[in-house]
């Protein structure tokens, strides 16, 4: 069953929500943020903030993408900076949208737009297509495994996952699934979590937003503030070494939302999940 309601921000429209378990479309979400030929404004910040964010990454780890959804950029563009990439994501068919771009199915999504902008945004003036196919054969040659899991879970991954990873970055991930802020809370500990002891971890989410729109339904968001993302990063990661920057992108609000937020955060030293407390 959809839940309707009338939000005065669209004009006493009446929206409909959906459920992860009983709506979500993968093409729809692909098609509403990257069908255009032109890189939605939101990713180009995030994207241009994940590569300097890339840069700093030191001895080529091992990393997670926590809640990849239908999408290949964010690993596109980690992908030269890292020995091995592991993606996860909470629906099954999430993961099999992913896993269409791996085997160069001729049904899977056109990520080549935000390949060139990545290319632009690393310093490549008017990348060539001999540089983007070089760009999918490394990000294809990178990623091991895709993984089903769930954010709700203690440990996501299993207890020999906790602290495994030296990088973490997962994008509209947990603010995104849930429009229960002590949920939300929960999520971001889960995914903390699999973050190693002085590893690094880097986020996106929705500004404020209590909803985003994919497909002809809305999904409900934790409409979170940068004090709400802030006092979680700092349950395991060191207040000193959290940045998280605040962009608003006002042309977004039929979609839901006005804004971003994008952070980066190192863990505390020997920092591993304790009890969650909501």
């Amino acid at each position: 069953m959809v839940d309707k309601i009338i939000d005065p921000q669209f004009e006493k429209e009446t929206i409909s929500f959906g459920t992860f378990k009983d709506h979500w479309v993968p093409k729809d979400y692909l098609n509403e943020f990257y069908n255009s030929p032109i890189v939605v404004p939101d990713e180009l910040e995030a994207i241009r903030f994940q590569i300097e964010y890339n840069k700093i990454l030191c001895d080529n780890p091992l990393v997670l993408e926590f809640g990849c959804g239908p999408t290949v950029h964010r690993t596109i563009a980690i992908a030269p900076y890292v020995s091995e990439i592991h993606m996860v994501d909470y629906l099954q068919s999430n993961l099999d949208e992913v896993k269409k771009w791996f085997k160069e199915d001729v049904e899977s999504h056109n990520w080549d737009h935000y390949i060139k902008y990545i290319l632009e945004c690393e310093g490549i003036k008017n990348p060539t297509n001999d540089d983007i196919f070089d760009r999918k054969k490394l990000t294809r040659s990178k990623v091991t495994r895709f993984i089903r899991a769930d954010a709700g879970e203690r440990y996501p991954l299993g207890t020999n996952y906790e602290g495994h990873y030296s990088h973490v970055f997962s994008g509209f991930c947990a603010d995104s699934a849930t429009d229960d802020k002590n949920i939300w809370k929960k999520y971001m500990l889960n995914i903390a979590s699999l973050v190693s002891p002085n590893g690094t971890f880097f986020i996106t989410a929705l500004k404020k937003a209590k909803y985003y729109k994919s497909g002809q339904l809305f999904f409900k968001s934790a409409n979170i503030d940068e004090i709400d993302l802030r006092k979680i990063l700092e349950v395991d990661f060191l207040p000193q070494d959290i940045t998280i920057h605040s962009i608003n992108l006002p042309e977004l609000e039929r979609e839901g939302y006005t804004g971003i937020y994008i952070a980066q955060a190192q863990k505390k030293k020997n920092k591993l999940l304790k009890d969650i407390k909501t």
